[in-house]
């Protein structure tokens, strides 16, 4: 195994697992910028730690549960899914803040439901 075999068997899929996980954290809405910059930072010095940030990260469940609740459902399921979004740390405390903020303005808008 010469050096080529060693550059295309390794490093390249490393860099390319990097490159995905440096686009995951972009995408991610539960992290605030300071966060996403720390994460972006950490995964381009140390590129390995691509595999220690994908199985940290939070699943799919938490971060879905509170984007699902849209202001149309009921007031009281919003506010216990977005308590135990924070609980779960699937979301920071200005997404909450926001969060009830529309959560207010949605109910004062409709205040009969």
């Amino acid at each position: 195994m010469n050096v080529d075999d060693f550059y295309w068997l390794y490093v390249i899929p490393v860099y390319l697992v990097g490159f995905l996980a440096v686009i995951d954290v972009v995408r991610r809405r539960d992290l605030p910028g300071t966060r996403k910059i720390g994460w972006i930072a950490l995964l381009v010095l140390f590129t390995p730690l691509t595999l220690i940030y994908l199985l940290a990260r939070p699943v799919g469940d938490a971060i879905d549960r509170f984007e699902s609740a849209v202001p149309d459902d009921d007031p009281r399921e919003v506010l216990v899914s977005s308590v135990e979004a924070v609980a779960d740390g699937a979301i920071d405390d200005s997404t909450y803040t926001r969060r009830l903020l529309e959560l207010r303005a949605h109910v004062s808008e409709h205040p009969d439901e």
